[in-house]
């Protein structure tokens, strides 16, 4: 903003801590870069305030810093659009003043030391009266000195890199086990509309937890990551999502298992649009949007919550569809199939609320951590499981052919006590 008077949040920092810390130590470092040009209503000060309120804040444009207790950032943000500047610096931290009067560049250190426990820090400019003469760009540059090769890291994301470097292999054995596997053994049935979408689900996970282990590589060199890869890496794990929902309505809805007609398929497509687009949408704001509020994780903030009730929509809607099938279904392996797929699917779905919870009884600084690890892990779970349950063959193992050829009416050869009878149906109209 050019105003004379505006308050705006614009990022936090969760930083480490040292017990019984020196005057020397330092357990987080703060660099703020700002360039522009303002003309200062009050007395010019570059000199930080640390744990008080600054002279004379009219006419001032400052930064302030404030930490995740209750008497500093929460009680500051509860009357933000109300109080003056005075307040808000009574809550703060350190306040820096930024004095673009005199020179184009400014650059400005804050120390910061923790001795109870890792925290959380809120930056927020607020332009208490200067005048803004030409546009102010800022780079704030958080670090936690302690950590080494992590320091460019906040506590909350620690390890990400060994997390998503960890998936990604697991992603890539999975698909390649899917894909050469069944070409091997069942090379009649690699086409399969669900097998192909299932190792497209698998493959967009692999590329996924690639593309974060790349930004995160790039964030621990230079600070900043790259965004778009980031974005699309995002974007890949919206797709893989949305591409196990699909699987799981398609067999809900017994579709290229036991018929090749999708009854109501453009409502089918049309809602699974929307849940796919809202729940993308949410998550790509939740992770580009700057988020002012403490709550640390996802699933406790509002665009969270609509993915869990979007979640919770296409979790009860399939469990409609799929007990529907079920019961007109009366093959009895095909009856416990379904079974089987629905308690899947369940498992998924409701590790979200799951991960809800988990947040709310740990740590702030490890949630983070937490919920990656929670989703990753559902999502890698139902991967294997759908390839283990849709392997080509599978089935007709677990029951007699003549139980088979008596139930479809004797119009399926029975041969080896059932071998090779799935892939007869998929081969005689069941396939898409």
């Amino acid at each position: 903003p050019t105003t004379k008077h505006f308050a705006v949040f614009v990022d936090k920092f969760c930083y480490d801590f040292m017990a019984n810390p020196t005057l020397k130590d330092v357990t987080g470092m703060l660099e703020m870069t700002v360039t522009g040009r303002t003309f200062l209503g009050g007395k010019a000060d570059n000199e930080s305030s640390p744990g008080k309120m600054v002279e004379h804040t009219n006419g001032k444009l400052l930064l302030m810093l404030f930490d995740d207790e209750d008497s500093k950032w929460k009680k500051a943000r509860r009357n933000w659009d109300h109080s003056s500047c005075d307040e808000k610096a009574m809550h703060a931290n350190h306040v820096l003043v930024v004095d673009l009067a005199s020179t184009a560049k400014q650059v400005s250190r804050v120390r910061v030391i923790e001795n109870l426990r890792d925290r959380f820090w809120y930056f927020a400019f607020v332009n208490c009266g200067a005048t803004i003469r030409e546009v102010v760009r800022y780079k704030l540059h958080a670090t936690n000195p302690h950590l080494g090769f992590q320091q460019e890291f906040g506590m909350d994301h620690l390890y990400l890199i060994t997390i998503h470097v960890a998936f990604a292999a697991c992603f890539v054995v999975a698909a390649l086990g899917n894909q050469f596997l069944v070409k091997k053994h069942h090379p009649q049935s690699y086409d399969r509309a669900l097998l192909r979408l299932l190792r497209f689900a698998i493959n967009s996970s692999a590329v996924s937890s690639l593309l974060l282990a790349a930004h995160y590589w790039a964030f621990q060199m230079n600070g900043a990551g790259e965004e778009r890869v980031r974005f699309m890496a995002m974007l890949s794990a919206a797709v893989s999502r949305a591409t196990l929902i699909l699987i799981g309505l398609l067999i809900a809805k017994g579709w290229s298992i036991t018929t090749t007609l999708l009854e109501d398929r453009h409502i089918v497509f049309a809602v699974l649009a929307a849940v796919v687009t809202l729940s993308a949408l949410c998550e790509l704001h939740h992770e580009f949007v700057k988020d002012e509020t403490t709550a640390l994780f996802l699933y406790s903030s509002a665009p969270g919550t609509v993915i869990v009730l979007v979640n919770m929509f296409c979790f009860c809607w399939m469990g409609k569809c799929i007990f529907e099938t079920r019961e007109d279904e009366k093959l009895i392996v095909l009856k416990g199939f379904y079974k089987k797929i629905f308690v899947g699917y369940a498992c998924w779905y409701l590790m979200i609320p799951l991960a809800v919870i988990l947040a709310h009884v740990i740590s702030p600084w490890v949630r983070y951590r937490c919920v990656i690890l929670v989703e990753l892990t559902a999502r890698l779970g139902i991967l294997v499981f759908l390839s283990f349950e849709l392997w080509p063959g599978k089935l007709p193992s677990r029951v007699a052919g003549a139980e088979l050829t008596a139930l479809r009416g004797g119009n399926v050869e029975v041969a080896d006590n059932g071998a090779g009878i799935w892939d007869h149906l998929v081969t005689n109209g069941i396939e898409d």
